[in-house]
């Protein structure tokens, strides 16, 4: 799947929900997403990548150009898997919309979450649900949408 993604010009969705990609197929589907180039949402969810996939997820955000909408919902993502995605979202110039919805997401998290927020005037629609992001990383996230323009 990974090698037909690297080369595919038409396709533009791909949901990979609960398919057990594994840290292989995750790795493999990382390298297909920096040089795939009309890929615009990816499905992750349900799929446990964790903090080390979610780096290796961050790094092709940081490369490709097309990915506007990322789920992973229910991927075991904690405060440190988010804070290398958000390190991309702070570069990133296309993701519109990012779902982090039953994680492991708490204040430092979101944290880390506000200060992409305070830079990235490209999203527009982010799910933390069922998190524990608590008073002090709604506070830190309040404090970021004064300055953010787009959500």
């Amino acid at each position: 799947l990974a090698e037909a993604l690297k080369v595919n010009q038409t396709l533009q969705t791909i949901d990979l929900s609960s398919t057990w990609i594994g840290n292989e197929g995750g790795r493999k589907l990382t390298e297909a997403i920096k040089v795939n180039q009309t890929l615009q949402t990816i499905e992750l969810g349900w799929n446990s990548i964790g903090n080390k996939g979610a780096g290796k997820l961050a790094e092709a955000l940081k490369i490709n150009q097309t990915l506007q909408n990322i789920y992973f919902e229910w991927s075991s993502i904690s405060n440190e898997g988010v804070g290398k995605l958000t390190k991309a979202l702070k570069v990133d110039v296309t993701v519109r919309t990012a779902y982090f919805h039953q994680n492991s997401i708490g204040s430092e998290g979101a944290g880390k979450l506000a200060d992409a927020l305070k830079v990235n005037q490209i999203l527009q629609t982010i799910n933390l649900s069922q998190n524990s992001i608590g008073s002090e990383g709604a506070r830190t996230l309040a404090e970021a949408l004064k300055v953010n323009q787009t959500l």
